[in-house]
């Protein structure tokens, strides 16, 4: 080593420093919530993003045939109570002739809002897929607002529907108590439907969960899968450095500790940045840590040093980037300050 390079790392390491340290920040990794393909990437390395921001699509196959299966039980199973609504319907005509139109009524439309109530739940999955599509850009705006109105419209006609159910109810009681109860062989296609009903909102929430959202406000580090690549919950999809997380950590002496408080500015210079930038002490550890590797050189083997934090406070105008794993350098208080 030339004697000029010695020389430079004598006045850096023993005079023209005492303590050294890294930017540090909160990096966020955004997982899959299940195993899946990647049908669709929105960012990329360097993208600011927002809270629930989209940030990557998923498909999981197997979710979606499950979800089509049910489709297919609930409309057997609607098919199923449909019939035995008819054949109830046809006794109950003949056996009770004084109220036989009032209880083919209750029963037939009974019957029309299970059936509403189906194509308010296959309405509902068609808005869901068209709000995930609208959110990729592949449609049109104005389809998604038909599918909304077609939605809205559906509940409305359901919500009239068991208003009168409950109304033609009252009144059959009123008159036949005997007649309100429904018979025993409904009741399991009822419990059936339901069931299925239910399961069906709970994959739907499942398969939403393939919208991967950022979980906080901050700025893309790195995407590590890409469109058709398979993801993994046990991996990471997107790196996040979440907003307002970057700040200095210095390694300060045992001895000299006692020199800083919480509030104080520092001066700390940081390449590639030829003035030094003020910081201001936001915490101070409570234990003594070794130093990270890029700056252990500039310190005694085994020595004790207490990590303290600082934020930079900063100017809207101002074009500083601080990058994650920067050295930082804290100037000893007789050598000539330029802060800003």
């Amino acid at each position: 080593m030339c004697p000029l390079a010695v020389g430079y790392f004598v006045w850096t390491t023993c005079f023209a420093y005492q303590a050294y340290g890294t930017i540090q920040g909160r990096v966020l990794d955004v997982s899959a919530p299940w195993q899946g393909v990647v049908r669709t990437v929105h960012v990329r390395a360097g993208s600011l993003v927002n809270q629930g921001e989209l940030l990557m699509t998923l498909e999981n196959l197997e979710l979606r045939q499950r979800l089509e299966q049910l489709a297919d039980e609930q409309r057997l199973a609607q098919a199923t109570l449909q019939a035995e609504l008819a054949q109830l319907t046809w006794q109950v005509q003949a056996r009770q002739d004084h109220s036989r139109k009032a209880s083919a009524e209750y029963y037939e439309l009974w019957g029309e809002l299970l059936q509403e109530n189906a194509q308010l739940a296959d309405l509902r999955q068609k808005l869901t897929r068209t709000q995930a599509a609208a959110a990729e850009q592949a449609l049109p705006a104005d389809r998604l607002a038909e599918v909304t109105y077609a939605a809205q419209g559906q509940e409305a006609k359901v919500r009239k529907l068991r208003t009168a159910v409950r109304e033609l109810k009252k009144r059959l009681g009123e008159q036949h108590p005997e007649s309100t109860t429904l018979p025993d062989q409904i009741q399991p296609h009822l419990i059936r439907l339901e069931t299925l009903q239910a399961e069906m909102r709970r994959l739907r929430d499942l398969i939403l969960l393939g919208q991967v959202r950022a979980p906080a406000n901050g700025r893309v580090v790195r995407t590590l899968r890409y469109t058709g690549e398979y993801a993994d919950v046990s991996e990471p999809l997107v790196e996040i450095l979440e907003d307002a997380s970057l700040e200095a950590v210095i390694y300060i002496p045992q001895r000299r500790v006692d020199q800083y408080q919480l509030g104080d500015e520092v001066l700390l210079s940081i390449e590639p940045y030829d003035r030094q930038l003020v910081f201001t002490v936001s915490r101070i550890a409570d234990l003594f840590e070794s130093p990270p590797k890029n700056v252990k050189r500039y310190y005694r083997a085994n020595e004790k040093l207490l990590p303290i934090y600082a934020r930079r406070t900063w100017d809207p105008a101002e074009n500083l980037v601080l990058r994650l794993g920067s050295e930082v350098r804290l100037p000893r208080p007789w050598l000539p300050q330029f802060p800003r």
